[in-house]
């Protein structure tokens, strides 16, 4: 497994942006609920997890590198059954 995590500037950008915890961020990657495929082979990290009192989705985007795991960008979502597999 990777033991380095690195963040774009973008998903760094969403995660200030979204209010998004980097620890919430960092649990997921290493404990997710679960990991599907997304674009152009990209791993998605997804975790269910509570914002404002209520089940939403964390969802992490990211890359696997030689020595790094590369998160591209990280949000929330309501649409558990459209996402969760």
């Amino acid at each position: 497994m990777v033991e380095k995590i690195e963040f774009t500037k973008y998903a760094e950008f969403q995660l200030e942006e979204r209010l998004i915890n980097r620890l919430d961020v960092l649990d997921t990657i290493k404990y997710p609920g679960q990991i599907v495929i997304g674009h152009k082979g990209r791993k998605i990290a997804q975790k269910i997890l509570q914002k404002s009192g209520e089940d939403g989705l964390l969802r992490v985007i990211f890359e696997e590198k030689e020595d790094i795991l590369l998160v591209i960008t990280v949000y929330w979502t309501s649409k558990l059954r459209k996402y969760w597999s």
